[in-house]
């Protein structure tokens, strides 16, 4: 077999080329290929290489059941020579239930070919074997070849689509970085309780879902680490979210709450009434407090216990593998920082909660509840790349080519995974991935959706930083994502914004994903905003997100003046998006206006409550089956929570929000909500 880098660059997803975001194609030079093929583990030399190739694209088809197998429809792959002696194939399926799916016995030359490979002279087949009425989910397949030969396989049969539920026509919702709340009297972060407050004040006025960011554990050994998009392991929850109080009473703890440390009060309050979240020193109080409490928990003889036994049993090594993680890097938690039953204690806790805020929301009347936030990937720092050496890709970093909002591209410094390892141990890690994801949910966001299709990686080589894309089995992915969204009964959401291949988002219709629309972006090729019944209609349509300004900044034009002041654009770059701003706004006017949403056609100086009223409702009167108004917009906020492409420059992820009274704000949010219903229901 001789050496083909194509072939091998192809079963390892290393692109040759690219189209930018202008539409312009991009070639990826030959030295960065290569050095992605060394950063995968393949070493420079011919022979190394060979062996390569001839494992990805040689061997499957070879042995006649692969070892694991993704199903989407009603038929199972397996491989022969053409010239082969067998007559009859026998099937034999046991459920991932239990029990025994019926044997069939086939005549070969019945079945259909669905390819072929020739190799030193001999022709391998493909072949299709049906599998009809076998149920979705994991299984276990013997294949016997005339009594002669047994073949034994893994096959996950997966559904066509993701989980749908419900779909009346246009529905309403509002997303928010819980952390920023100020609704009860949290210890200094937004937790369960703000959560469960918003939804109580919030559903009647006719929301069906709260979108959050996502709630996985942070790198507490980083002083850095507080990004919700940047955690130590996704599959994790964060336990500061916990409401502690509210875990005194539902675990009928002796104590209160603020009787569980020395001056619990006057810490509380102290981080409450800042501005930011201070993280750290939220950490230090907020996990003494937690301590305090496992330890009156664990000296109670209550059934509780039996219930979080259950819980750590059920999660088995992964999640004692975290406890352990935990002790080791955690520097919080005082007494109870080494003892790994306590870190156990917090993930029961958190996650109990979290599932009782679903409930909660779904009792009061929201048709989804919670939309949980997928990130992309994962500190190198934190347990779960540590613990997965071999799946993540060291001296790499995910990121993104040059786009408007960077004219260098972005190193969000988060190694990739390895997607030939990701397939070779069956997607596994990527299962509970989307499983934790999807507890406490009914629906889920994955951010940067493209990740499931290609990743950009940053890489540092001999000649300085470049990238590339690298490519996963986006076919399979997809398929094992809608067979956990069918189980767990959770809709798929794929934030699909910037440089996305047409094809990919032709997939997510596919497979009954929506799109995730931004109304910045919803414009046409001159940057022009599209009229409302030209927008998308397979898309969740945000007014804003955490990468965005709030449409105060936004008009003021402070999100690109803050691109200037961290070095992301030179001032030629920001002197046109001013001017393009100025065209954008007076446009958007006109458009309002034509919508008959805004009364005259002067360009307000600033964005007042009028406008942004105007502007949803605007959005409201579009072809998006979601509209999700962004939190900070409703009260007023004109400072991002994020600003793309910066690290310490700004202080990303810890603005606040004001404290509201959500009592007295009731009543105007129920005007709003009722108005914005009124224009859904118009289209």
């Amino acid at each position: 077999m001789d050496l083909n880098l194509d072939t091998l660059y192809y079963h390892l997803g290393i692109s040759g080329d690219y189209l930018d975001y202008r539409g312009q194609a991009r070639q990826i030079p030959a030295f960065v290929r290569e050095h992605a093929l060394g950063l995968m583990g393949v070493a420079d030399d011919e022979g190394t290489r060979r062996d390569k190739q001839y494992q990805l694209d040689i061997a499957p088809w070879l042995y006649p059941l692969p070892a694991f197998s993704v199903v989407r429809g009603q038929s199972l792959s397996f491989y022969l020579p053409a010239e082969h002696h067998y007559h009859q194939v026998t099937c034999r399926v046991e459920l991932e239930s239990g029990g025994e799916f019926q044997t069939q016995d086939l005549p070969i030359a019945s079945l259909t070919l669905s390819g072929n490979y020739q190799y030193q002279d001999v022709t391998y087949v493909r072949y299709q074997l049906p599998l009809e009425g076998l149920a979705v989910g994991y299984h276990r397949v013997w294949l016997m070849l005339d009594d002669e030969r047994t073949y034994v396989g893994d096959v996950a049969v997966c559904p066509d689509r993701c989980y749908l539920g419900e779909q009346p026509a246009r529905r309403l919702g509002l997303n928010l970085q819980l952390y920023t709340l100020r609704l009860t009297e949290n210890l200094g972060v937004g937790d369960f309780a703000d959560l469960r407050a918003l939804i109580k004040h919030l559903a009647p006025l006719g929301l069906d879902l709260i979108g959050l960011n996502p709630l996985a554990a942070l790198a507490w050994q980083d002083e850095h680490s507080k990004s919700p998009y940047a955690p130590s392991d996704r599959r994790f929850l964060n336990p500061l979210y916990i409401d502690v109080a509210g875990a005194c009473d539902a675990l009928g703890i002796d104590k209160p709450a603020d009787a569980l440390v020395p001056d619990f009060e006057l810490r509380a309050r102290e981080l409450r009434e800042t501005s930011s979240v201070e993280w750290r020193q939220v950490a230090k109080f907020k996990y003494a407090v937690l301590a305090a409490l496992y330890q009156e928990f664990v000296a109670q003889d209550s059934a509780w216990l039996d219930h979080w036994r259950d819980f750590m049993g059920h999660n088995g090594a992964l999640l004692r593998s975290f406890c352990d993680f935990e002790v080791q890097y955690n520097p919080f938690g005082e007494a109870c920082s080494g003892d790994a039953e306590f870190h156990g204690f917090l993930q029961w806790l958190a996650t109990q909660q979290l599932e009782a805020c679903q409930a909660f929301a779904i009792e009061q009347g929201m048709s989804v509840g919670l939309m949980a936030d997928l990130p992309v990937a994962s500190v190198g720092s934190g347990h779960e790349i540590a613990t997965n050496p071999d799946l993540f890709v060291q001296n790499a970093d995910i990121g993104a080519p040059p786009d408007p909002f960077s004219d260098t591209g972005q190193n969000w410094g988060m190694p990739p995974l390895n997607p030939s390892v990701l397939r070779a141990r069956h997607y596994d890690h990527f299962i509970s991935l989307l499983r934790s994801a999807m507890c406490g949910a009914g629906a889920l966001r994955l951010d940067h959706a493209m990740w499931l299709q290609r990743v950009w990686w940053c890489v540092q080589t001999e000649l300085g930083p470049s990238g590339l894309y690298v490519y996963q089995n986006v076919e399979e992915m997809l398929a094992l994502l809608a067979l956990e969204s069918q189980r767990n009964q959770c809709q798929i959401i794929g934030e699909d914004l910037g440089v996305v291949p047409d094809d990919f988002r032709a997939m997510m219709r596919n497979y009954g994903m929506l799109g995730n629309a931004l109304f910045y972006f919803a414009t046409d090729v001159s940057d022009c905003f599209l009229p409302a019944q030209a927008q998308r209609d397979d898309a969740l349509l945000m007014v804003a997100n955490h990468d965005v300004p709030p449409l105060r900044a936004w008009w003021q034009g402070l999100d690109i003046d803050q691109r200037l002041q961290y070095g992301l654009v030179d001032e030629h770059s920001a002197k046109s998006q001013r001017h393009s701003r100025a065209v954008q706004k007076q446009q958007l006017i006109a458009l309002l206006h034509d919508h008959d949403v805004w009364p005259d056609l002067a360009v307000p100086q600033a964005c007042d409550e009028a406008l942004c009223l105007a502007i949803y409702r605007f959005c409201a009167k579009g072809a998006s089956p979601w509209v999700i108004l962004q939190l900070d917009d409703l009260v007023g906020a004109d400072t991002p929570v994020n600003i793309p492409g910066t690290f310490l420059e700004y202080d990303n992820w810890s603005r606040k929000l004001p404290g509201l009274d959500l009592a007295d704000i009731q009543g105007p949010w129920s005007k709003l909500f009722e108005q914005l219903a009124l224009d859904r229901a118009s289209v």
